[in-house]
This record gives C-alpha cells, structure tokens and sequence, in this order.
C-alpha cells in the first residue's frame, strides 16, 4: 500500500509545481498549499524517499457551531444540531455516506458524539450496502449523501434496501435546488435528474430546508417502517 501512496504524494508535488508556474500572481496560495502539504507527510528513518500521509483525525479536533464555513448571502441554513436531535430520537445508530459542502458541518458535529458511528465510503454504492447489512444486524444507520451520490448509487439501491425490503432513511442533499427553481441561468443537471429518479426508483420523499427537517425525518423514518422500504428527505440546505 505504501507505494500507492508515494505515487499519490509524487503527482501532489507536481501539480503543486504546475500551480505556481502557471500563477505566478497567486505565489502566496501555492505557498500555503505547500506548507500545508508538508505538515501532512513523513519520512521513512534513513530515506529520502517520502512514506505516507498523516492525515488528523476529525474527532480529536475542537468544534464550534457555524463556525466551518462562510454563508453566502440568501442560502438556506438549517442547523446540524437539531439533525442530531432527530438521529438520537429515532435510535440512529449509524451515519454512512460521503461529506459535501452542504453536509460538511454535520458531519463535523457528528464526529463528536459517542453515540452515532461516522462510516465514510469511496462511493455511494458502498453505503447501501453496509447500510442494508448493518439494519440486517439490529442496528438503525441512515445514510447521508448528495443527489449526486444517489445518482451514481443506482444499481447498489436497487439490489440491496429495495430488493431486500429494507426500511432505510436516506437523508439527500439537493445540489443545484436554487438554480433549477430559481429563473434563467446555469441549470445543474443533479438538481434535474434527482426527482425524476426519485419518483422512477418510487423512493418516497419529502424536501425540507429549514428547522421544519425534524418533522420530515419523523415521516420518513415512518413510511419506511409502515412499508418496509426505503424512504428520503431532501435536504434543500446546507448545515451549520
């Protein structure tokens, strides 16, 4: 594995060569990719040769509510620590799923809690499945991806929580919601393509942007017990 991760380091170091030699004007950004590369790597004792990454564990850093990102003026808001209340209320066991911009601040709070396991997969695909086997098990996971995810977690949706009759909650972020309802201009096919989907896949769902998300966690986590099938609530928000 260690060499996999000598060739990762080795196409970081060139990109961040190309970077300050296409922009010269922005020296002090690639000067801070830099220091900031550097405080991640180590060297094997007695080589010159770079060993691996050393990447800090979210849970042994301090959070502090809305302050992970900057608003940007007229975006919805809703807060990560009443999503936390909800997944308590309804015994969440596990959260599996892939951070975004939008869920970036729960999964932050998330990683400060005792209670919910954080299980983070390379792609969508993997979080239906562990989630199918960890509700096989006796546990409660949701899984928290964006619509994108879902998209490209097709084919795993289908042969897992659907075929299996699994009472799944998926909390999806919808990227690309303000643009698409929102007049003319760039439209992001992620926010076109996810109701459809939605609906195609009869994946029952509600959208929800503000403080009201605890309710529609509440439905969800209903149908999908009265139905013994997946159920959604899109997130039109990002977390703070």
């Amino acid at each position: 594995m260690s060499f996999l991760i000598d060739d990762v380091e080795t196409v970081a170091l060139r990109i961040r060569d190309r970077f300050r030699s296409a922009n010269p004007h922005l020296q002090h950004v690639s000067c801070e990719m830099s220091r900031a590369f550097d405080s991640k790597r180590e060297r094997r004792p007695g080589s010159s040769q770079l060993r691996s990454l050393k990447w800090s564990d979210p849970a042994q850093q301090s959070y502090t509510p809305g302050s992970t990102r900057v608003r940007i003026a007229g975006e919805v808001i809703v807060r990560a620590e009443i999503l936390l209340e909800s997944f308590r209320r309804h015994g969440v066991t596990h959260v599996i799923g892939v951070p975004d911009n939008g869920s970036r601040a729960l999964f932050e709070l998330l990683w400060h809690v005792d209670d919910i396991k954080v299980v983070l997969v390379t792609r969508e695909g993997e979080a239906f499945g562990l989630a199918t086997g960890l509700l096989v098990g006796g546990t409660v996971p949701l899984v928290l991806i964006q619509n994108t995810g879902l998209l490209e977690a097709g084919d795993a949706f289908r042969d897992t929580p659907f075929n299996m009759h699994v009472p799944l909650v998926m909390l999806v972020g919808y990227r690309g919601y303000g643009g698409h309802r929102e007049g003319p201009g760039r439209v992001d096919s992620a926010a076109t393509f996810l109701e459809p989907t939605l609906k195609a896949w009869q994946i029952p769902y509600t959208i929800s942007g503000d403080d009201d998300i605890a309710q529609h966690l509440d439905d969800a986590f209903e149908k999908a017990a009265v139905s013994s099938l997946p159920a959604a609530v899109v997130l039109r928000a990002h977390t703070e």
